[in-house]
């Protein structure tokens, strides 16, 4: 497609998205793609427009081969932006669409983006790196956040936490949790995670699931149990038994760095036997 006819159809599509006024952000791109019906490469230019409300991405997706409106969900977070296109129909042997961007801090102009293909058994088509140019549409708010409904004194302390993890007891010798890439979460949902082997995403590492925020805090304390059965990562508790997971600390704004100092506890339910973890964290990352 030549630059003029794709300037007109980003255009032509920009005005039509902006005139609806119920998107902040909008892509538009071109990938090379081999329909794997009749095995052509074809040209697939497209247009994403989205708008994102507490994390979660809503929009409407259409290009010039597979459709001309599909709905789109997807996540942004800390690590990017997932888009999901899910064909309402097998559309020339393809079920869906996945885009994934590492853009963080949207802005006009141009970003990469991977662009996967993918069967009713969500096995790979394709995959295609490309460039694509971003709208942000005027008087777009900012992307809103979960952080600020609902945490009552803890409102904007979301992210990942890292310091130090420190063994403090241990009655029977159950516990080895490793301090290697120890991180603690406090995602946009209000829950808890203790994450182990932390590199560069919280994907698919081990980690300890904790509870939910059951009320906003009216103090920066933290109090939570949680009930985990079967085997717990960094234990060796006796897997048919359940153990008990207990946080407690408090957080803090020092000059607007987010700190957080308590105690992780983890006690079986039938022997009572127990390890405590001291923890000093700051903010690695907010979301």
């Amino acid at each position: 497609m030549s630059f003029i006819l794709r300037l007109l159809f980003l255009l032509l599509s920009w005005s039509v998205y902006a005139q609806t006024g119920i998107y902040q952000y909008q892509m538009d791109g071109t990938f090379q793609g081999r329909v794997p019906q009749d095995l052509r490469q074809v040209d697939v230019t497209f247009t994403l427009a989205w708008r994102e409300i507490n994390g979660r991405i809503e929009g409407t997706y259409r290009d010039n081969v597979f459709t001309n409106n599909t709905p789109v969900t997807g996540t942004s977070g800390m690590n990017g932006r997932i888009f999901t296109v899910d064909f309402p129909r097998l559309i020339q042997g393809v079920s869906s669409l996945s885009i994934t961007t590492n853009m963080t801090n949207l802005m006009s102009g141009t970003a990469p983006i991977m662009i996967v293909m993918m069967d009713p058994s969500d096995n790979s088509l394709g995959q295609y790196n490309v460039s694509a140019a971003v709208v942000v549409f005027s008087g777009a708010g900012p992307v809103e956040s979960n952080c600020d409904i609902g945490f009552g004194a803890l409102t904007e302390y979301c992210g990942l936490y890292a310091g130090r993890i420190q063994e403090m007891s241990d009655t029977t010798n159950r516990c080895n949790l490793p301090d290697y890439g120890f991180r603690m979460e406090l995602n946009t949902d209000a829950k808890f995670n203790l994450y182990f082997y932390y590199s560069d995403s919280t994907v698919g590492i081990p980690e300890h699931e904790l509870n939910s925020l059951p009320t906003p805090p009216l103090t920066p304390t933290v109090n939570l149990t949680t009930r985990h059965c079967g085997t717990l990562v960094g234990t060796n508790f006796d897997a048919n038994n359940c153990q008990a997971l207990r946080l407690e600390g408090r957080f803090e704004d020092n000059a607007g760095q987010r700190r957080f100092r308590g105690t992780y506890l983890i006690t079986d339910e039938i022997r009572n036997e127990n390890c405590r973890y001291e923890l000093i964290l700051e903010r690695e990352k907010g979301y």
